[in-house]
């Protein structure tokens, strides 16, 4: 393709870099088994990272409580399958003061919505938008641009895991809550779920506005916070 001037960074993917996402394409097609004891072991570590004093079995009613939309959280997993699952584990773990917070902001009181489905919907969001997705789940997505690949798979294939993926989710959650908080903040009629979906359009922008931006270690990321939900083309000329 034409480059603008000769120091245009290359969107061609290395075979490490392409090897990852083909590692992480698989992961996001692999389908939630409901009956694996891995599945269990993994809600139950979600539900003790963010409420560490609640035992409880599959179902139960607490599973709510993490914004479930029913007493067995797993059938709320079909869309992004297994790996929807880890990015919510991941963040209670590695995010666990935000994670606490957010989830009990969102659990009841003004900003009440339901968690954990939209984190699911979100992780179903990036694998389309990273084009991860071997079958057509006919939703319009706008897809990543080769530059917003290529800084994943480079993210993905020095860490040699997925955690990248997930620390790109757990930024995604933080800003959407941000973003909702906002929205609060600044109307003057009460919100309600009808006007969720406006944060995730937020919320896609400021991703895809992160992803096309100069992202060399995964700490880079953390730019998601601060990234505009401004969509470059509708930006005036100067």
């Amino acid at each position: 393709g034409m480059c603008c001037g000769p120091r245009a960074p290359t969107t061609e993917l290395t075979e490490p870099e392409q090897d990852a996402l083909m590692m992480l394409q698989r992961r996001a097609n692999t389908t939630l088994e409901f009956e694996c004891p891995k599945t269990k072991e993994m809600l139950q570590s979600y539900m003790k990272g963010i409420f560490p004093e609640v035992d409880v079995e599959i179902p139960d009613p607490a599973w709510r409580r993490l914004g479930f939309q029913q007493n067995d959280p797993r059938t709320d997993f079909r869309g992004a399958g297994v790996l929807a699952l880890e990015c919510l584990e991941y963040f209670s773990r590695e995010y666990q003061l935000e994670a606490r917070r957010i989830i009990k902001e969102a659990e009841k009181g003004a900003l009440e919505y339901l968690f954990s489905a939209t984190a699911i919907n979100v992780t179903f969001h990036l694998i389309c938008y990273f084009q991860l997705h071997e079958r057509d789940t006919g939703r319009e997505v706008a897809s990543a641009s080769p530059l917003a690949r290529k800084n994943l798979g480079r993210l993905l294939s020095q860490a040699e895991d997925r955690s990248p993926f997930f620390m790109l989710f757990s930024e995604a959650m933080l800003r959407a809550h941000r973003i909702w908080t906002n929205m609060h903040a600044g109307s003057d009629r009460v919100l309600n779920l009808l006007d969720f979906p406006k944060v995730l359009e937020e919320l896609k922008v400021a991703v895809a506005n992160t992803m096309d931006g100069y992202i060399r270690l995964p700490g880079d990321l953390t730019r998601l916070q601060t990234a505009s939900t401004v969509p470059p083309s509708s930006c005036a000329v100067q």
